[in-house]
């Protein structure tokens, strides 16, 4: 009986152990470790500032592997037609979440007026407020009614 329960605990053990081996040749060869290290370069900037109680970090992140797919439709490495309208598509969504998260600049440039600092209440300072929150609403929901427009047919 003991020698019966220690080639169980031994065939168990075993079982475990080529478990493990299976997991670690399937992180080596199908996740590629050199993939993982590369894309935390890749992304660096954004992890660095990530933070999880905020969407801008999460739409930062997003924006930046656009970027990065952006950048490999205008490769040469495609193979599929049509990848430079994808491309401008996805530049043009960029643009969008760009403008939407420099609305002030943007408004400052258009009515050629600075917000004045806090504590100081000029006239124009209204005005300007008024502008920013009309950018940022007209930006965002024009962004993200382009991406649910085109978002399926960029990976298609």
């Amino acid at each position: 009986m003991i020698v019966y329960s220690r080639k169980i605990k031994k065939l168990k053990l075993m079982t475990s152990f080529a478990r493990k081996i299976r997991k670690i040749r399937q992180w080596l060869f199908v996740n590629s470790p050199v993939m993982f290290i590369k894309n935390c370069w890749r992304f660096r900037k954004q992890l660095a500032r990530f933070r999880s109680f905020d969407y801008k970090f999460n739409l930062d992140l997003f924006c930046a592997s656009l970027e990065i797919t952006r950048d490999f439709m205008l490769s040469d490495q495609t193979v599929t037609l049509g990848t430079d309208q994808t491309a401008e598509e996805i530049q043009h969504f960029l643009d969008l979440v760009k403008r939407y998260n420099n609305a002030i600049q943007v408004a400052e440039q258009e009515l050629g007026y600075e917000l004045s600092p806090i504590g100081e209440n000029r006239e124009g300072d209204k005005a300007l407020m008024t502008r920013i929150e009309s950018i940022e609403e007209t930006s965002w929901h024009d962004a993200f009614r382009f991406l649910s427009q085109k978002l399926r047919n960029w990976w298609d």
